[in-house]
């Protein structure tokens, strides 16, 4: 995948992720969260292609952001 696919998944996932939360509703996320999942993905998938990173990945980007 170039730079913008994994872009564009990444934002399919938060936006998922989001709506399934309940939390954001069906409201975009920021592109500076996008791009923080994009490269938090990158690194986890270098480090191994498990699922339950992801999921970490997720949960504490958005745990971050419920602070800020």
């Amino acid at each position: 995948m170039d730079v913008e696919d994994r872009f564009l998944g990444a934002e399919w996932l938060l936006r998922k992720a989001m709506a399934a939360d309940g939390t954001e509703g069906d409201v975009d996320p920021d592109l500076s969260t996008v791009d923080q999942f994009m490269n938090r993905i990158t690194e986890a998938c270098e480090q191994a292609s498990i699922d339950t990173r992801l999921a970490t990945v997720a949960k504490d980007l958005f745990a971050e952001n419920e602070d800020g």
